[in-house]
Order: C-alpha cells, then structure tokens, then sequence
C-alpha cells in the first residue's frame, strides 16, 4: 500500500505533474468563484480554507 502523497498547492487552472504519488489540491477553495476541476480542495472537512489570504498555501 502507497503511503507517499505529495500535494500541490493550486489556486488557478495549470499543468502539473500528475502519478499516484502527486496531487493538486486548490487552495482559498472557500473564496473561489469557482472550483478547479480533478483536484482536491482544501474547504473539505475541518479547514481553514477562508482564510487563505492571510495564511495562503497553509490552508491546504
């Protein structure tokens, strides 16, 4: 079983490096007009994601 997840911090549409071990997450998701499509979202579960203006890629 895979234990390695690398999480890259998004805040608009680009290319990245996609595998298994490599994921994009989309950060200040909560203050976004709109979601990035295959990504993750760091507005999920307990999160701090509308603060991301003060705290930027922290919020994932």
């Amino acid at each position: 079983m895979d234990k390695i997840n690398i999480l890259i911090s998004c805040h608009k549409p680009s290319l990245t490096m996609r595998n298994k071990y490599i994921k994009p997450m989309q950060v200040g998701t909560a203050l976004a007009k709109n979601k990035i499509e295959n990504c993750l979202y760091d507005n999920e579960g307990d999160n701090i994601s509308e603060k991301n203006k003060r705290y930027c890629e922290l919020t994932a």
